[in-house]
């Protein structure tokens, strides 16, 4: 199971901060504005609580333990990384390499997902969507939520943004040149399923007047 959570933000005593993310297989995992890509989990108990949180890019850990119930642990690491980060500790980030096949696994997903937003057609849910997608929000929301950005517009897909082996970002264009991203995910099954998708409106290309 698997749930995506739209851009929220989460205050820290260093700094406010941007988060977008999802939680599965037991872990959440983060897009930080300023942290970068974060991997976390938090546990607890009456008189108890833990944080572990992992930095992939810059190769860095925290753990926390507390003695308190449900201590907010987390805000805890967030503010030990601002630390370290501002005092030179920690190591420069380096790029996580995006495997050769991900772009031949996941090019057929999004065009399949395209379809889909452009029909709603019910038959195809099974075989294109995990489970979970239909118990996190289910579709005629969904529907209502993408027509409410695209205006019921059908779309083209025009290009393909690989994040990493199981991330995505289809870009995609209407009749009157209107562009919308739709990012998706897909579950650790196969055959591969989609198992989050979001669709945002991409804001218009600036044209330099001195250059047009």
């Amino acid at each position: 199971m698997a749930t995506f959570r739209p851009g929220y933000r989460v205050r820290a005593a260093a700094a406010e901060r941007a988060l977008v993310g999802g939680y599965g297989m037991g872990l959440l995992t983060y897009e930080d504005d300023r942290m970068g890509r974060t991997v976390s989990h938090s546990g607890g108990l009456p008189g108890y609580g833990s944080n572990m949180i992992w930095w992939p890019e810059r190769r860095v850990a925290m753990i926390a333990l507390a003695n308190i119930t449900y201590a907010d642990l987390f805000t805890v690491n967030v503010d030990a990384f601002e630390a370290a980060l501002g005092r030179g500790l920690l190591p420069a980030p380096r790029s996580i390499v995006v495997p050769e096949t991900a772009r031949a696994r996941l090019a057929p997903l999004a065009r399949q997902l395209v379809d889909f937003i452009n029909t709603w057609d019910e038959s195809v849910i099974a075989s294109l969507f995990s489970e979970n997608v239909a118990d996190d929000l289910d579709f005629p929301h969904r529907r209502v939520d993408t027509e409410q950005v695209t205006g019921g517009r059908p779309v083209d897909l025009i290009d393909l943004v690989i994040r990493n082996g199981s991330e995505a970002r289809a870009i995609t264009q209407d009749e009157i040149g209107n562009r919308y991203a739709i990012s998706f995910s897909v579950a650790p099954v196969l055959p591969l399923r989609v198992q989050a998708f979001d669709v945002l409106a991409e804001p218009p290309t600036e044209v330099d007047p001195d250059v047009a």
